[in-house]
């Protein structure tokens, strides 16, 4: 199982650079196997793209009937997530996910996690901290994002 992201970023620049993003707050994400390794290093590498606004990465890596509800219960496709980043109305100052459990089924899995993030869309502040539950998929020897799900924690 070869397991790339794709094209756009550089998957093992996104690697050497990996370490800065899956360790927030002092919490370190564990991966139990090889498997589970390269799904977690496969979110690092979206949060990486998240954060720079590399829509490169995000068109190669969302699949065509991606669907991302946000933590307050909206509903984003493919095309307005990507947009989001391609317009400039998305800046992030930080971006990472963490405290990572990965459930591995063949050519699915389900990351569940926690999302930080600091930044601004369209002006408005857009920071916190969200539970997250990703959904991942195996095209064509690449692991692809088909949804993700947002939820706000409570203090």
């Amino acid at each position: 199982m070869k397991a790339t992201a794709s094209r756009g970023i550089d998957w093992l620049m996104m690697m050497a650079l990996m370490p800065s993003m899956l360790v927030v707050g002092g919490s370190v994400m564990k991966a139990d196997n090889a498997a589970d390794k390269l799904l977690t290093d496969f979110v690092g590498a979206f949060a990486l793209a998240e954060l720079h606004g590399d829509t490169d990465f995000l068109e190669q890596t969302l699949t065509g009937d991606f669907l991302a509800i946000g933590p307050r219960g909206f509903k984003l496709t493919r095309e307005q997530w990507i947009e989001r980043h391609a317009s400039g109305d998305l800046k992030h100052t930080s971006f990472a996910w963490d405290d990572l459990r990965v459930r591995s089924y063949g050519e699915a899995a389900i990351v569940t996690g926690r999302q930080t993030q600091q930044g601004a869309y369209k002006g408005h502040d857009i920071g916190g901290e969200f539970r997250g539950t990703l959904v991942a998929v195996l095209i064509d020897d690449n692991w692809r994002i088909a949804g993700l799900h947002l939820s706000p924690l409570c203090a």
